[in-house]
């Protein structure tokens, strides 16, 4: 088992829970889609031999894993041109839970 801070799970849900209030987007994630995030940072962290998930994890996989999973608003698509980006600035305009970097 790989472990996941509660910092990080905290992490996964502002970010999924941005989505569902940014004005760039119709419709944010499900519930199914913050698992995906979950579970993909695990499978990134066995992979890079570590036995734990750091917040880079889900910065890095974050636009990759949930880019597909919203739904922009018309408008939004014009501005930002893909879901990607929009993912990308939601991520990083959220706090990095520091206490749960190893």
């Amino acid at each position: 088992d790989v472990f996941v801070h509660d910092d990080i799970k905290n992490f996964i849900i502002d970010i999924s829970e941005a989505t569902r209030k940014d004005e760039r987007i119709e419709l944010g994630l499900s519930p199914r889609a913050t698992m995906a995030l979950y579970k993909a940072a695990q499978g990134f962290a066995f992979i890079n031999a570590r036995e734990f998930v750091k917040p880079d994890d889900i910065i890095y996989l974050a636009p990759m894993v949930l880019s597909h999973r919203v739904i922009l608003k018309a408008y939004g698509i014009k501005v930002e041109s893909t879901s990607d980006k929009v993912i990308a600035d939601i991520v990083n305009s959220i706090s990095i839970p520091l206490e749960s970097v190893n």
